[in-house]
Order: C-alpha cells, then sequence, then structure tokens
C-alpha cells in the first residue's frame, strides 16, 4: 500500500478560484435620489406654461390669448412699411441738414443777356418788350472792322464778313486775271447772299435777337 504525497493538501479548499471570497451588500436608493426623480417627472395634474409666457394652452381661451400675445410680437405688414418709412424719413431728414446753407436760399434772379442786334444797330424789332437788355457799346463796330463791313438792308445796318479782302482792294491792272475773277465771283455771291437776306427779313424768318 502506497504512501500520498505530503504536498497535496490535506484540507479541500473552501471557495473556488473564481468566485468571490465575499459578497457586498446591495445599495438601496436613498430618499434624496428618490425626491430628485419625483421632482424631474412632470406632475401630469400641474398645467404647463408656454416659455416666457404665463400662458397656457388648456382652454380655449388660453389659445385664444396665446394668439393675440403672438400676433402683437409678429410685425404686421402695416409695421414693417411704417417702420420702413420712419427710416427714409430719417435718411432725409439726415441729406437735408448736410446740404450747405446756399441750396436752401431762395435762388437770385435770372441775369439778362446782352441783346446783340440793339448793341450793334440801335434798333430791336421787339423794343421794349425784348428780353434781352438794349446796352449800346461805345464802339460796337471796333472789333469787326478788320474782318466785316458795314451795309444797311432795309434801313438796318449789317455786317458783312470780308472774304478775299486783300484782293478786292487790288485793281485788275494791277492783277492777275485769276484775281479778278475771284473778286468779281466773290462780289456777286455776296450780292446774292444779301438778296436772300433780304428776302428772309421780309418773310418775317430772321429772328433779331441775336445772341454772339
Amino acid at each position: 500500500m502506497f504512501d500520498l504525497p505530503t504536498h497535496l493538501p490535506n484540507e479541500l479548499p473552501t471557495h473556488l478560484p473564481n468566485q468571490p471570497t465575499h459578497t457586498e451588500p446591495v445599495q438601496e436608493p436613498t430618499e434624496d435620489i428618490l425626491d430628485e426623480e419625483q421632482q424631474a417627472k412632470p406632475n401630469p395634474n400641474e398645467p404647463i406654461y408656454i416659455p416666457g409666457t404665463n400662458i397656457t394652452l388648456q382652454t380655449e381661451e388660453d389659445i385664444a390669448k396665446w394668439i393675440e400675445e403672438r400676433k402683437k410680437k409678429w410685425p404686421s405688414k402695416q409695421v414693417v412699411a411704417k417702420k420702413l418709412e420712419q427710416k427714409q424719413s430719417e435718411i432725409q431728414q439726415k441729406e437735408d441738414r448736410k446740404r450747405p446753407a446756399e441750396s436752401k436760399e431762395a435762388p437770385g434772379k435770372r441775369t439778362k443777356a446782352v441783346c446783340r442786334f440793339y448793341q450793334q444797330n440801335k434798333k430791336c424789332k421787339f423794343g421794349n418788350k425784348c428780353k434781352n437788355l438794349h446796352v449800346i457799346e461805345a464802339n460796337p463796330l471796333a472789333g469787326h472792322e478788320l474782318t466785316h463791313y458795314k451795309r444797311t438792308v432795309n434801313g438796318i445796318p449789317v455786317l458783312i464778313p470780308k472774304l478775299y479782302s486783300n484782293r478786292t482792294h487790288n485793281t485788275p491792272s494791277k492783277s492777275s486775271l485769276f484775281k479778278h475773277l475771284i473778286s468779281r465771283d466773290q462780289s456777286v455771291e455776296n450780292d446774292q447772299i444779301i438778296e436772300f437776306i433780304k428776302f428772309l427779313d421780309k418773310q418775317g424768318l430772321i429772328d433779331h435777337n441775336v445772341h454772339i
């Protein structure tokens, strides 16, 4: 009969290797935790208010009151148009303040121009009804003596431009035939222009109130 080895345990283990040695007691919820949970749960008997107001939607009156409050806060077309009109009015007032003082003053009377026809000829068909001033210069023909010569048309002196003036003063004997022909043609053209001006004046198509 063989002897058992001495290194083997003589006593059996009281617990398994994976089994905890002792069990911890399960903590039951305290009264404070229960109170917080009860407060978090909504009470079906209490009314629910709309955030930011003291209105509840439990009755038809509450719903009507809530709709009225929404209408007051929601801008209508009339309110938007009124605000836009006020803003435009403020902008216009600011622009009026920025304008210089000269723009607010009444504009002065328009200065009249000088009637050139009366200034040159001392006559005007409009007389005192002329819109321009009748002023006579000391020597109105001083600036036209070199380029114009004066002729009378129906009793009214008219300034005629001098074209080829250096040729008209030359006699045929001292000038070439070409220059003489040009001078004669120019004289004929001037006569035709004068006759045409007379015709226009008789027809009343010439405005004597000429501005130069």
